[in-house]
């Protein structure tokens, strides 16, 4: 499934709104071309409410929280390499779908695993590319420390692998340990969580 920045995404429900339940989410970025050929077309894994909910027009509506949070993040990535709205495109690669907690666990264990690091694109702009540190760096693009510049065959593997009860369980630790700092990025069930199109929570 391919997305841009003019994409709607589907509809989803209160009951999926409430249901505790959470998107981990495995997609690659097209057409930045601002991007050198060692890192284009770079793959994210990240984590999404399994629905977001926004007023319109008056009427509250409920969307697929994985497909509003890629759309947002196209929206973001393009307004910090000022590029034109609806250029770049999403392509979904894997999705999954489990308890909140459960898929931040497996998430963590990926980004804070210190052999993927060398492959994170944050780490590659600001180690070697630091032209690109102005927009890539953004705090407006939310989630640039979960992108990495890896084959779709690498992140599948990461994607499944992260899923192992060993596995999550690391990642659970690293997700409570977070928490109790107070850091970001490890969201609590019922708190606001950004990142999706504008005005959605």
């Amino acid at each position: 499934m391919i997305l841009t920045a003019k994409t709607k995404p589907e509809m989803a429900t209160k009951t999926d709104y409430d249901s505790g339940l959470a998107y981990m989410y495995l997609w690659q970025l097209l057409n930045l071309d601002a991007l050198p050929e060692a890192l284009q077309d770079p793959i994210k894994l990240g984590f999404a409410k399994y629905a977001y909910t926004n007023v319109v027009k008056g009427q509250r509506l409920y969307y697929n929280g994985a497909q509003s949070r890629i759309i947002g993040n196209l929206a973001a990535i393009e307004r910090c390499f000022k590029v034109k709205r609806g250029t770049l495109e999403g392509r979904i690669i894997s999705l999954k779908v489990d308890k909140w907690d459960d898929v931040l666990a497996s998430e963590q264990y990926v980004h804070t695993n210190t052999a993927n690091y060398d492959q994170k694109i944050y780490n590659m702009v600001v180690n070697d590319y630091p032209t690109l540190q102005r927009a890539w760096c953004n705090r407006e693009n939310g989630g640039k420390t979960e992108w990495y510049a890896a084959t779709e065959k690498t992140m599948r593997a990461r994607f499944a692998n992260c899923w192992r009860k060993a596995n999550q369980e690391i990642g659970r630790a690293v997700m409570f340990g977070k928490r109790e700092r107070g850091e970001h990025g490890v969201p609590v069930l019922g708190d606001a969580q950004g990142g999706a199109m504008a005005g959605a929570s």
